[in-house]
């Protein structure tokens, strides 16, 4: 008799695969099948536990595949992976609450999914900051590190200072809000300072551009500082940035990048953030062919700057040393996932798929999509379980995404 809780397990793992949504266990169960994105993520992770603050960052790169092709599932094993590594994982995806035009945007989303290794509390560095030890040695040199980093933006070192030295609750989660992503507190900030009789470096408020890149910057070494590995961010769904504006998909392409790794601005810091981007392999035929997004420079009217950026952003991200491609399953591999699949639902339901229909190659063709097969799969074997072993037939369609431009996601803005 099968235990309870695999069944359970089970349970859900078919209902997420049923719906095409990868939860844990279904994640769990089937695994990833895409050795080389697997060897490169996992390569990244040790080079991340390595790397000290003045290394060069550890790039990341963009996993492309077609609508189906199980992205999301493989986001969701390197979540599993960089957590079981000791690493802090942030899994986003784009959306008008998390657009990448607005990196400011995108960190408040990150850190409200932010999840941790030893199973804290998501949604706030308040919650990793609670097993921090000051005495010990890697936060001792993380404060001296950021107190001797003139390029950091001195409120992250008076923020620092004032945490380990407030006792009232009310002001030290002012503190953490503005770490999790709230605005600027230079006023109370110098009045806390003045209060313990000590000199703040703060002495007014600084561009969006110099703190945007700064917040990544400490959270990471805050994280890391806090006996975690490093930050991952894992973010799902790039190619929807189509949907937005002209102006916004170029502000997107920079911060892409620079989440990737890259030096937007001159005078930038990196992120210091593992980030792993997933997209449809449309999305650059798209914007950068079908929309010429690149030409942005060349319009009479265009922003100098947003050009400039937009231009390192997008070499960034057409750059196939960036990139790794879904690789398709063959035949073969689609046959030992319907078997590991059968295998599943037998758990599951206690109703047993038999080995014809388990091994069978109907309904297997390399065109269609993985998530496509999975769902025709179960569909057929529920019609099966509950109405007997009739002849059936099942027609899945594929549905388009439409990533045309929508009025009410463009947005506004410029680059300060």
């Amino acid at each position: 008799m099968v235990e309870p809780e695999l069944v359970l397990s089970a349970r859900r793992a078919v209902e997420g695969l049923r719906v095409g949504i990868p939860n844990r266990p279904a994640v769990q169960y089937l695994g990833v099948d895409q050795p080389i994105i697997v060897t490169r993520f996992l390569s990244l992770l040790t080079d991340a536990v390595r790397r000290e603050p003045s290394q060069e960052q550890p790039k990341g790169f963009l996993i492309e595949g077609d609508f189906g092709s199980g992205k999301s599932h493989i986001l969701k094993w390197l979540e599993g992976t960089a957590l079981a590594q000791g690493f802090a994982c942030s899994k986003i995806s784009v959306s008008k609450e998390a657009p990448p035009s607005n990196l400011t945007a995108l960190y408040r989303a990150a850190i409200q999914e932010v999840n941790f290794p030893d199973g804290r509390m998501r949604g706030s560095l308040g919650e990793a900051l609670e097993r921090v030890d000051r005495s010990s040695r890697r936060f001792i040199e993380f404060d001296r590190a950021l107190s001797e980093d003139s390029s950091f933006n001195p409120l992250f070192v008076d923020t620092l200072f004032l945490s380990g030295r407030l006792i009232d609750r009310e002001s030290v989660q002012e503190i953490i809000d503005f770490w999790d992503g709230g605005p600027q507190q230079v006023a109370q900030v110098r009045r806390r300072f003045k209060e313990i009789g000590e000199y703040a470096r703060t002495s007014g408020s600084v561009t969006n551009r110099s703190i945007e890149i700064d917040r990544f910057r400490f959270a990471s070494r805050l994280l890391k500082a806090c006996g975690y590995n490093g930050w991952v961010i894992l973010l799902d769904e790039i190619e929807l940035v189509a949907k937005l504006g002209l102006s916004s998909r170029l502000r997107s392409y920079a911060n892409l990048a620079a989440l990737l790794g890259e030096k937007i601005f001159s005078d930038q810091n990196v992120t210091e953030v593992l980030t792993i981007g997933a997209l449809t392999t449309d999305f650059r035929t798209i914007v950068f062919s079908e929309r010429n997004d690149r030409s942005y420079g060349n319009r009479y009217n265009a922003d100098e700057l947003l050009a400039q950026i937009s231009k390192r952003g997008i070499d960034c991200i057409q750059d196939p040393a960036n990139r790794l491609v879904i690789a398709p399953l063959d035949h073969k591999a689609l046959s030992r996932c319907r078997r590991e699949v059968s295998n599943l639902y037998e758990t599951a339901y206690g109703w047993s798929v038999s080995d014809i229909e388990a091994n069978t190659s109907d309904g297997i063709e390399s065109s269609k999509s993985l998530r496509l097969h999975i769902r025709n799969w179960i569909t057929r074997w529920d019609l099966m379980r509950i109405y007997g072993n009739q002849p059936l037939s099942v027609t899945l369609e594929r549905l388009s995404e439409d990533l045309s431009e929508q009025e009410e996601l463009t947005e506004d803005g410029h680059v300060s």
